[in-house]
């Protein structure tokens, strides 16, 4: 009876397993047409973020309930390490599980918000992937596409990689490491293979499933934010595309205002999309901020105090993942701006380039209106903004960077 029971259950496991290295596999395939929104799909089903397409895969559920039962048993642990942390009583312990928990927070959060604005995300993700934008160049629009779907697949590589880092270096034994990463007391007592076990799915798992959780918004808001710059570039080079075109000298304008409306239907569909990932990244940019502000001059405190050991590989392993996230944003954003200006560029390259016949004057000063009425939205298209408070742009790396160094001294100078 017991052998019928587990030969079933065995059997389950191995397909599990195969599907699964089925997955990875294809994240990892060194093809060009490979899918990076599969490998984001993956990401955010490790996550818990559900979405219309994870939902169809085999195992989904089963993985899920497991994910969110391991999520809790970690949870529990940790609420048992905080308690024996307090009773120490000691000032540094209690500052690094602070800034453990923040983490958790934050990830946890990050993960409410990517669910919490799934349907936005859905409509710019569909809008990318149907290659709506057309430049007139299919080798030029091929090779935009082509590009940010190797840098989509590298980021992700990279925080795949850093993830499996962070869980190898949590797993080596070391004394700073069991500050705030250890079995709990309570749970000694099932003995020595049932406290290995716990060591591994409860500790040993847990950067690996908590930077899931903290850097599925990372990866879904950049890897969105490639794909607009890839379709803004495809619409300036149709503009391109529309100034160094050949028109017939007798209907010049007319040839001309039927280019421009087919291009200023593209680009309206772009604004409309650009608007709605706006919001997205605006509303995530302020818990962005400020965390990697507070986390960044704390985790290089804590790598100061405890030396060159298996947790500070992890935290020095884990910081980059904030710089990146910050620096990533913030050059997309700034190069889709200027992409923009691009346009209003050859825009007004365009309105200076219209020859004028006076018979059609009234259409001649028809079309000139509305192409500066376009080349001034370009050029003066809204920065967005952390919640209002400031530009989200390269000098605000630059920022972030100066006042995590200020963090850090103080840190230094209060110990």
């Amino acid at each position: 009876m017991i052998a019928s029971f587990g030969r079933p259950v065995w059997t389950i496991i191995r397909e599990w397993f195969q599907d699964t290295s089925s997955k990875f596999g294809q994240v990892w395939s060194t093809n060009e047409g490979s899918d990076c929104f599969y490998a984001l799909d993956v990401l955010l089903h490790l996550a818990g973020v559900p979405n219309e397409l994870t939902s169809k895969w085999r195992w989904e559920s089963t993985v899920r309930y497991f994910l969110h039962a391991l999520y809790a048993f970690q949870t529990v642990i940790a609420f048992l390490q905080t308690k024996h942390v307090i009773e120490r009583d000691n000032v540094f312990d209690l500052f690094v599980e602070v800034m453990k928990w923040t983490f958790f927070i934050v990830a946890y959060f990050k993960m409410f918000i990517m669910i919490r604005l799934g349907r936005s995300v859905a409509a710019v993700r569909k809008f990318i992937a149907g290659k709506e934008m057309q430049s007139g160049d299919a080798a030029f629009d091929e090779l935009q596409r082509m590009k940010f779907k190797r840098s989509a697949l590298f980021l992700l590589r990279i925080l795949f990689v850093l993830m499996v880092m962070d869980a190898i270096f949590l797993s080596v034994p070391s004394g700073a490491t069991a500050i705030v990463f250890f079995v709990p007391p309570e749970m000694k007592g099932a003995g020595p293979t049932a406290t290995v076990i716990i060591h591994f799915f409860g500790i040993s798992l847990l950067p690996f499933l908590i930077l899931c959780k903290f850097s599925c918004n990372m990866a879904t808001v950049g890897m969105l934010l490639m794909g607009m710059q890839a379709n803004i570039k495809i619409l300036a080079n149709r503009y391109v595309k529309i100034m160094d075109k050949s028109f017939d000298t007798e209907h010049h304008l007319e040839q001309l205002d039927r280019e421009v409306r087919s291009a200023v239907d593209q680009q309206m569909e772009y604004w409309r999309h650009l608007h709605i990932l706006r919001n997205l990244v605006e509303k995530t940019f302020f818990l962005v901020h400020y965390y990697a502000i507070f986390s960044i001059g704390g985790f290089y405190y804590i790598t100061q105090n405890i030396g060159v050991n298996a947790f500070s590989a992890l935290l020095m392993a884990t910081t980059p993942i904030f710089l990146v996230e910050y620096y990533l944003w913030c050059n997309l954003v700034e190069s889709i701006q200027n992409e923009a200006e691009t346009i209003g560029d050859v825009m007004y390259e365009l309105c200076a380039k219209m020859p004028y016949h006076r018979e059609k004057h009234s259409a001649y000063v028809r079309l000139k209106s509305n192409m500066l009425i376009l080349w001034i939205n370009s050029c003066n298209i809204r920065a967005m903004k952390c919640l209002g408070l400031f530009d989200i742009s390269t000098l605000a790396f630059v920022d972030l960077v100066n006042v995590s160094y200020s963090v850090l001294m103080f840190l230094i100078n209060m110990s």
